[in-house]
């Protein structure tokens, strides 16, 4: 992990400041393996002759290195690689701690890849000390060829695949010794660097047979399927390339032949370097996705060698500890510092697979008054008047060296001591509750995506990820009414430490786990006190009916109830009940067949087969071929430490007791499809029909009673009566800023508009603009609105041509690129003379009132062109998204 420049200048601060000697060097911020094995990085840059076009850019090396200039994209591209080994240098985290190499497309016959440094043979990576990063600067100075002919991306793949494993490069003719497998828990890592210019093609050359390559290497037939990028974004036009696929066979596979027990892969990691071809951009993406690392866009050097380096940090950090502080600023104090120093500390759990534990500690800034003319500030515990005659009597910093240089008695947010047992209790059997966190909440949603999104309804129709320009083009609004947004992946999952998955997960703590706060006063004899009794959330209603001295009705209005299924939890409410026995002793978890089962104390649960930021689009496994995990959370309430294969009898009995309790409880059978859920005919307006008519003003109709518009052909048309005023305003729409369409008069004008998920709108209208010139409003009298739209089917959101006529005159035509494949909306409405919630584009203002007269409004519907691959997704995708919380 990256070191934090805050960190080290307040701990300096500190240090000048306070009386005594405070040991900062206590927090470890880099720490790597002792005596570990240096990990592999192989930089592969595609160096093909799409590099060749000019690139502005820059190169501080130039001068010492003259064949390093700054003229094509390959110079800047070459000039990062040059200038990131070179801050290796002054970077102790790093210096000596990598073995660093370069292969790029080979040149003459050679139609795979090339090494270039190491250029000998048996070509294991060199050290990336002070005489490493001499050599590899001077080969890079010296100049690398580009490559010639058809070599291609795939071709380096396979190049990196028989260095890997000790074969010969099918395409270079070089024989390799191995270099995975070697060295017990060695990291291996591929850079990717991309010529995604407007030139650049990542494509095969000819000659490649990519899915017999795979075989060849030992992929499994799975891992030889072809890969769309479809779900992460609409440019596919490189997914002819093999590069994601070899990079999903590196990550998945177990390339230590050695050891059975040491399975050893290689990550890949990706650069965009230029950024400006969207295709190259989205198949890099899906390489890194496959290949288990990240993707980075580099336009220029500076963001190439900052890529780079955070890749290089990221390969070497193991930390021992790591700390992080923060100062809010108040806002109602006009942007003055509140006295609060926020400080996060964590370290390894070795007991953990990995797992982290710590704390979020809250300090403060202190002040020596012990001498008036010389006050001395110090870090202060947040707990005590921050102003003392007595410095060490409110330091923050540590005198016994329990807890290295911060002390355990600050306040604390995620620690409940149990002071009788370790950690939490006293030095020096414990650590007083400092590294121990407990949850205060759980559940936080995932479907924002990995990147985070400004318009969740991109996600909603399986846009993953985003070019980086369109995160930049929300960066001033995100988080106002002109956003959707959701956070990213990872700051769900780190709301929902210390526990594993998030919302939708109903087999693990992450996705159902959550703190509650019970207030009675008068009744609770315990104000303060912590319980750790397991309850569910269907013990709220008895725990009420008790305290209300209620008895729960066996019959209402005639109708014999069914029973309470919950158990009261006010037996808790007595301090001498804080460690009584759970009264709760079984309870079954389900949601979309990811399920798991409490039985005193124990927990046994399912793996989630995929991730649910995937939003539905992976089909899942038979429900019977999940796989079990087992926690004792008496002892281990995060589930971190799996006891399935220590423990199958156990495994076994809870397997048995989850049927049980399914069985008694209608669980059964149980569905991961959710296809079957989706489709199963219920009530609807609009189920079978293809004809749609409404007369005048019908506003909030619910997107399930709407006619869809989605992958078919159809036909609007308006009869409508303007008046002697002339008329505009909303005839029709679906939708709003975030995505839909909208048919209206403007200044007396027809309008049509269609909101591609506020990416792109397409707009139909006569003349030129909004001022009516060369476009003619409507006359007095009645007049026919017609928009048609022909699908270029079968298949999701593909493209049409629109037509806007006008009592039969052809007004605007044009073809529409993209079209929304699985939801237009979830939470705005079908309106019909009026708009409500938000306007489908900026070019109006809410309400929109139609002040003409819609005599007949009628949607005519062909049959949706999907095949029933495309509906299961599509299904999929729509079940994901309404289980999201709306706006």
């Amino acid at each position: 992990m990256k070191s934090s420049h805050f960190v080290k200048l307040l701990l300096a601060c500190m240090v000048a400041l306070t009386a005594f000697t405070a040991r900062a060097d206590d927090i470890d911020i880099y720490g790597g393996t002792a005596n570990g094995p240096t990990p592999n990085i192989l930089i592969i840059v595609d160096n093909t002759s799409s590099n060749d076009a000019a690139y502005t850019s820059s190169c501080p090396f130039s001068a010492s290195a003259p064949k390093l200039p700054n003229s094509t994209l390959l110079d800047m591209v070459y000039c990062s690689v040059y200038g990131a080994i070179d801050a290796i240098r002054t970077q102790p985290a790093l210096l000596g701690k990598l073995n660093i190499g370069l292969m790029s497309g080979g040149s003459g016959s050679n139609k795979g890849g090339s090494m270039y440094y190491p250029s000998a043979a048996p070509y294991n990576l060199p050290l990336m000390d002070a005489g490493g990063i001499q050599a590899f600067q001077s080969v890079i100075a010296a100049g690398i060829p580009k490559a010639t002919g058809n070599a291609k991306l795939d071709g380096d793949m396979q190049e990196a695949w028989a260095w890997l494993t000790g074969n010969v490069g099918p395409r270079s003719g070089t024989s390799y010794a191995p270099h995975i497998g070697t060295l017990s828990c060695q990291k291996t890592v591929i850079i990717l660097i991309g010529a995604a210019s407007k030139q650049g093609r990542p494509d095969n050359g000819s000659g490649f047979t990519s899915a017999s390559d795979l075989a060849a290497a030992g992929a499994t037939a799975a891992q030889q399927v072809p890969i769309s990028t479809a779900n992460i974004g609409p440019y596919t036009t490189n997914d002819n390339a093999w590069i994601d696929e070899w990079a999903r066979f590196f990550y998945q596979g177990n390339f230590n032949t050695n050891d059975p027990n040491d399975p050893q892969n290689a990550t890949t990691y990706t650069i965009a370097a230029g950024g400006t071809s969207l295709d190259y951009n989205q198949i890099l993406n899906s390489t890194a996705k496959q290949g288990g690392g990240k993707a980075f866009v580099a336009g220029d050097y500076n963001s190439m060698v900052q890529a780079l380096l955070q890749i290089f940090n990221e390969v070497q950090a193991v930390n021992s500890v790591f700390a992080s502080a923060s100062l809010p600023v108040t806002t109602s104090g006009g942007g003055s510092y509140a006295n609060q120093v926020f400080m996060g500390t964590f370290r390894p759990d070795p007991g953990g697979a990995p797992r982290w534990v710590g704390n979020l500690k809250q300090y403060q800034i202190g002040a020596d008054t012990s001498n008036p003319v010389s006050i001395k500030t110090f870090l202060a515990d947040a707990s005590r008047p921050p102003y003392q005659p007595n410095q060490t009597a409110n330091s923050a910093l540590s005198s016994v060296g329990t807890t290295g240089f911060l002390s355990p008695t600050a306040i604390s947010f995620w620690t409940s001591k149990d002071v009788t047992s370790f950690p939490d209790a006293p030095s020096p059997t414990g650590t007083g509750g400092f590294w121990v966190n407990h949850p205060q909440g759980a559940g936080t949603s995932a479907e924002g995506t990995l990147m985070g999104t400004p318009n969740w309804m991109l996600a909603a129709n399986g846009v993953l990820e985003l070019p980086e320009v369109e995160y930049l083009r929300y960066y001033e609004s995100w988080g106002s009414d002109q956003t959707y947004p959701h956070m990213a992946v990872p700051w769900a999952w780190a709301f929902d430490t210390p526990f594993k998955w998030v919302k939708q997960i109903a087999s693990h703590f992450g996705g159902t786990r959550q703190g509650m706060v019970i207030s009675w006063p008068g009744h609770i004899n315990d104000v303060g006190g912590v319980r750790s009794q397991f309850h569910h959330v269907i013990d709220i209603v008895p725990t009420i009916l008790e305290a209300a001295g209620i008895q729960a009705p066996d019959m209402v209005n005639g109708v014999k109830q069914k029973p309470i299924e919950g158990v009261s939890i006010a037996y808790t409410f007595d301090k001498a009940n804080a460690n009584a026995k759970s009264k709760r002793d079984t309870q079954y978890f389900e949601m979309f067949a990811n399920r798991g089962i409490y039985h005193d104390g124990w927990y046994a649960c399912t793996t989630p087969p995929a991730p649910p930021w995937l939003l539905g689009t992976k089909a899942l496994p038979p429900v019977n071929e999940y796989k079990w995990e087992l926690y004792n959370i008496a002892e281990d309430y995060s589930q971190a430490n799996d006891l399935a294969a220590k423990n199958p009898d156990k495994l076994k009995e809870l397997q048995a007791l989850f049927l049980a309790e399914a069985e008694k409880y209608q669980v059964l059978p149980l569905d991961n499809s959710v296809l079957p859920r989706i489709i199963t005919p219920r009530p609807s307006a609009t189920a079978g029909r293809t004809v749609f008519t409404y007369t005048g003003e019908n506003v909030g109709i619910p997107v399930g009673n709407a006619p869809s518009l989605l992958n078919k052909d159809y036909t609007i048309t308006a009869e409508i009566t303007v008046p002697k005023a002339g008329a505009e305003g909303m005839i029709a729409t679906l939708g709003g800023r975030f995505g839909g369409y909208g048919l209206y008069l403007q200044k007396g004008k027809p309008v049509f508009v269609y909101n591609l998920l506020n990416l792109k709108r397409y707009r139909f209208e006569g003349g030129v603009g909004a001022e009516d010139w060369l476009g003619k409003s409507l006359a007095p009298g009645k007049h026919t609105v017609v928009f048609d739209f022909k699908y270029d089917g079968p298949g999701l959101g593909k493209s049409g041509m629109g037509v806007l006529t006008v009592d039969g005159k052809v007004l605007s035509k044009q073809k529409m690129d993209h079209t929304i494949p699985f939801l237009m909306s979830l939470d705005e409405t079908f309106d019909i003379g009026m708009d409500t919630r938000t306007p489908v584009d900026e070019s109006y203002k809410l309400p929109f009132k139609f002040t003409g007269t819609i005599n007949k409004l009628t949607y005519k519907l062909s049959p949706e062109q999907l095949s029933q691959a495309d509906h299961e997704v599509m299904q999929r995708a729509v079940a994901a998204a309404r289980d999201m919380p709306t706006r």
